[in-house]
């Protein structure tokens, strides 16, 4: 193999072990399980959680100046990563959000995506309304984007690396499947789809899927548009 193209795959290899670093700072057990109080009062754990995302964002970012390096010694046009960056939503918005923490609400390229609060899980009894003292935990943060809509940052997070990995076997033989399988297992438990309307019952080891109801998803756009123009 050409050695520009051994150190460009190097890179990319580096850059996946970088974010599998950044997956540990933002997992359940680097904060700790904490009460649903303790979390509402403690404003600076929602800042180093919010720290700890923009990372991720960067490094999702920069993944994609890494693998167009890797097509430039392969002698491909760039342009097909950043199209395929530009098209995947899940990678455009990390792109997006890197963009508006470093340039600002309205910055370079006119982004406008931010995060706006933290989602808390707080485990209770079968039956039983949440209580403040109840144990919690940060799932991730809602993610708001002018252009997309409103979205969860740990499904963006996993769905964009899973994007980079596929886009990388498919284009250039790269193989990194093994390393996704490590740091994101196939889900055992069954999957529960939560009704923002309905009190659902959801039994350990599930995985959860959820929407925004429209009229919260609208608000939010509508305000992060109006931010940027302000801005």
């Amino acid at each position: 193999m050409d050695h520009k193209i051994e150190n460009a795959e190097q890179a990319i290899r580096n850059r996946f072990t970088a974010i599998e670093a950044a997956l540990k700072d933002l997992c359940q057990d680097a904060f700790g399980i904490l009460t649903q109080q303790e979390i509402v009062d403690n404003k600076l754990l929602v800042a180093r959680y919010q720290n700890r995302l923009m990372s991720m964002f960067l490094l999702i970012y920069h993944l994609r100046d890494d693998i167009c390096r890797l097509a430039k010694r392969h002698g491909f046009k760039q342009k097909i990563v950043k199209d395929f960056a530009k098209r995947t939503i899940p990678i455009s918005i990390c792109i997006r959000a890197g963009d508006t923490h470093k340039h600002g609400l309205g910055g370079r390229s006119k982004n406008a995506t931010i995060s706006n609060g933290p989602i808390i899980v707080v485990k209770t009894a079968k039956g039983a309304k949440p209580a403040p003292s109840d144990k919690a935990i940060v799932e991730g943060m809602t993610l708001v984007d002018s252009e997309h809509g409103v979205f969860c940052s740990k499904v963006v997070i996993e769905q964009a690396i899973g994007s980079w990995v596929q886009f990388l076997n498919n284009e250039f033989n790269l193989n990194l499947t093994d390393w996704l399988r490590r740091c994101f297992p196939p889900r055992q438990g069954p999957i529960v789809d939560l009704s923002p309307k309905l009190h659902t019952t959801v039994p350990e080891g599930a995985t959860v899927t959820f929407g925004f109801p429209q009229d919260l998803t609208q608000r939010l756009v509508d305000d992060v548009q109006k931010r940027a123009k302000e801005s």
